[in-house]
């Protein structure tokens, strides 16, 4: 079943900037960006694992990417474990603020024990071996924290996909997701923000300049063919 791309944690408008009707582009949502950024993990075992903080795509949409990661996936969201991702990642959408997400099949004792290490300042991954990502929902970004390096790419790949959907005003699951190994020449293991203002909509191409700062232009871009669905850099 395609999921529509859910956007509860976009950035918010620049300070002081005028409000518009929907529908009316003004320079707030032209500035607004989405982006991706890489940070060293802390604590335990911390050298094994990526974090990624995210503003665009919502829970659901980063969810489901994370869980093509797992042959048998399930979700611990606010202590209830979930074997169907989308009623999960709906529930995380709605309310929770942290998501686990393991592969193979959890027992109640199983989430008793990660939550009793969780309250006391631990991580999930330091007794849960088959833990592969933890979602944290914050007010206006969701942060990820994960075992496969790849993920990040996954997501990065997530986020543009969604940020040419926005552009072009459709699902994102009529766009092309971009390859791993073009999304990681595109993202060249740093952040990477997407603004509309530095994305060029024509006919046959959309033109997705990448940001690496929040305050510096874009000075890369990433192609995506509207006629054929592929992605290409230079």
């Amino acid at each position: 079943m395609e999921m529509h791309d859910d956007t509860t944690n976009s950035l918010p408008p620049p300070a002081g900037a005028a409000r518009r009707s929907p529908g009316t582009p003004g320079l707030a949502s032209l500035l607004s960006g989405w982006w991706l950024r890489v940070e060293t993990a802390g604590g335990p075992r911390s050298d094994q694992r990526t974090r990624a903080t995210v503003c665009g795509p919502g829970v659901r949409s980063l969810g489901l990417t994370l869980a093509r990661m797992a042959a048998q996936p399930q979700w611990i969201v606010d202590g209830s474990i979930h074997a169907q991702a989308d009623l999960a990642l709906k529930a995380g959408q709605e309310s929770a603020q942290r998501l686990l997400l393991v592969d193979g099949v959890l027992e109640q004792a199983d989430v008793e024990v990660i939550q009793r290490v969780i309250a006391g300042g631990g991580s999930a991954f330091d007794v849960e071996i088959r833990a592969l990502a933890e979602v944290c929902v914050r007010e206006d970004s969701i942060e990820i924290e994960c075992l496969d390096p790849e993920a990040v790419d996954m997501l990065a790949a997530n986020l543009l996909r969604a940020h040419v959907a926005r552009c072009l005003q459709c699902a994102p699951g009529s766009i092309t997701e971009p390859p791993l190994d073009i999304v990681a020449r595109a993202r060249s293991g740093s952040d990477l923000m997407l603004r509309p203002i530095e994305t060029d909509v024509m006919r046959s191409t959309v033109d997705v300049g990448l940001g690496r700062r929040t305050n510096s232009p874009a000075r890369d871009s990433i192609i995506y063919d509207r006629l054929t669905g592929t992605w290409h850099m230079d």
